[in-house]
């Protein structure tokens, strides 16, 4: 038998250790779940606290607009201005100063809208960091979405379950069956799943199964509940009659062979002329491999800029938030006066006091997300002048959310939080927050490019290849390593993708 005489520290004990630890309050949750929202989301928050918190008012507000030169960017001295000071002290002093602007509401007949003049802004005047104070907690902001926005779905399957309702006919069974089937079309536009999946997920036998498909492939786009790029080509061909033509019996017969490009072996195979496949195999380019991406277009939703950048007469940058496309909130002044009132009882005081306090935390959170999408964008048309003035986005320069970050004195992830979603309506059109980091590469001599001008120089030299030899990924990668870029062979490939390039094999036109 062991000996366990000699053991240590076998029993039960307690033992006392200090750990530092900082929780987010409930004020700075909502900040950061306001801040990260794109503006349809934010809306719908907004209705949603109207109808729950009888505190609150929709009012139209005047808009803030950032005029005049852009700042300087440098780092500030670190003295706090007095306003910086009121913003940054706490957020129950921001709740008092509504109070007191909802008191001052009371008198009957009072305008609770202000006189709709706008109040005049410099952007130093803004120059403030509300939620470096609040937002400070790096460990907590990793637990929460860390450097990136929630996916969002469209209502892509609501448009396929439409169609399948006002375009199928059959019973109420079969038109159940089809709805569940396409629960399973993915966003491509293809149909997921085995026969045995299909049949255990919608509880048919394999014959209604088959039926149902074919019922769905009937739907609009053409091609849509096909099983493989095969049927999806297949399927649109037969919509446009063409069962037994020349295409028809390549895509059959010699896909493997389509999609590598070897087109001679398929015209000594079919006994056909190079150039009749060549025309076949311009037609059926034009067919869609994911036509699900049709539908999903249609259900993708307005994008609403949170920003307007405009130029003035003078030549210089306006930025101002999108107010029109949310509702102004304020507080109900008759609320505030019954909290005040001493003939209102004290439990009736407890419930105002609550939803006083939620309303105004609300207010004070969309107040302070404004604010900073509103600094970053003022921040990002300083640090992308070449874009900003031409609209190229081969201009952008490299461009990280630290150095950002930097700038406001900000956490990269309140950076992150406070982009995604995010848009911004230039002179050019309107691009995305993220749009405008990119990552870079710096030449032998010294110059940093983005890698958008990397992508767009790797389409120049694309477009003027001979198409009989079309130039290599690796050749591309040297031509640029010449160029004085060192991109790697599968950056190259990678950035080809990205922008809908085939491969070398692929662009070879056969002579």
């Amino acid at each position: 038998m062991p000996d366990f005489s000699n053991s240590q520290n076998l029993g039960l004990g307690q033992q006392l250790r200090q750990r530092q630890e900082q929780v987010l309050s409930h004020e700075q949750r909502l900040g950061l779940e306001i801040l990260q929202k794109d503006m349809a989301e934010l809306q719908t928050e907004i209705n949603r606290q109207l109808q729950m918190n009888p505190a609150l008012l929709e009012l139209q507000a005047p808009c803030l607009v950032f005029e005049n030169q852009l700042p300087e960017m440098g780092p500030r001295d670190g003295t706090p201005t007095q306003e910086e000071r009121e913003l940054d002290e706490n957020a129950l002093e921001y709740r008092e100063r509504l109070l007191s602007q909802a008191v001052e509401r009371l008198p009957e007949g009072g305008d609770a809208s202000g006189n709709g003049e706008a109040p005049s802004a410099n952007i130093d005047d803004f120059w403030t960091d509300g939620q470096r104070s609040s937002w400070g907690v790096d460990d907590e902001e990793r637990r929460l979405h860390f450097f990136d926005s929630i996916s969002r779905e469209p209502g892509f399957l609501e448009l396929l379950l439409k169609e399948c309702d006002s375009s199928i006919d059959g019973t109420p069974e079969f038109i159940e069956l089809c709805r569940k089937l396409c629960c399973a079309v993915n966003g491509a536009g293809y149909l997921e799943g085995t026969d045995e999946e299909l049949c255990q997920i919608t509880g048919a036998s394999l014959e209604d199964v088959h039926r149902g498909i074919e019922a769905i492939q009937t739907l609009e786009p053409p091609g849509i509940g096909a099983r493989n790029l095969q049927e999806c080509l297949l399927l649109q061909l037969k919509r446009m009659r063409l069962v037994g033509s020349i295409e028809w019996d390549i895509i059959s017969e010699h896909l493997d062979d389509l999609e590598h490009n070897r087109l001679p072996k398929i015209a000594k195979e079919m006994e056909f002329e190079l150039d009749e496949i060549q025309d076949a195999v311009a037609r059926i380019r034009k067919l869609s491999a994911k036509p699900g991406e049709e539908l999903y277009s249609e259900a993708l939703p307005t994008v609403m800029p949170d920003v307007f950048v405009e130029k003035n007469e003078d030549g210089q940058w306006n930025v101002r938030n999108n107010h029109e496309a949310i509702s102004q909130l304020t507080l109900d002044a008759d609320y505030v006066r019954m909290m005040s009132d001493d003939r209102t009882d004290a439990e009736t005081k407890k419930y105002l006091r609550e939803k006083i306090n939620s309303a105004s935390m609300l207010i004070h959170a969309i107040d302070q997300r404004e604010t900073t999408v509103l600094r970053i964008a003022v921040v990002l048309i300083a640090l992308q002048p070449k874009f900003f003035e031409t609209g190229r986005v081969e201009e952008l320069l490299p461009l990280n959310l630290e150095r950002v970050a930097d700038r406001l004195e900000l956490a990269g992830s309140t950076i992150s939080r406070a982009i995604a979603g995010k848009y911004m309506e230039t002179p050019w059109g309107t691009f995305s927050f993220k749009s405008f980091f990119a990552s870079g590469y710096r030449s032998e001599n010294g110059e940093q490019v983005s890698s958008m001008k990397v992508r767009q120089r790797i389409k120049e030299i694309i477009a003027g290849e001979d198409p009989r030899h079309p130039i290599s990924d690796q050749d591309i990668s040297d031509k640029l390593l010449h160029e004085g870029f060192t991109v790697k062979r599968r950056t190259v490939a990678k950035y080809r993708e990205l922008d809908g390039i085939p491969t070398t094999s692929q662009r070879r036109v056969h002579s």
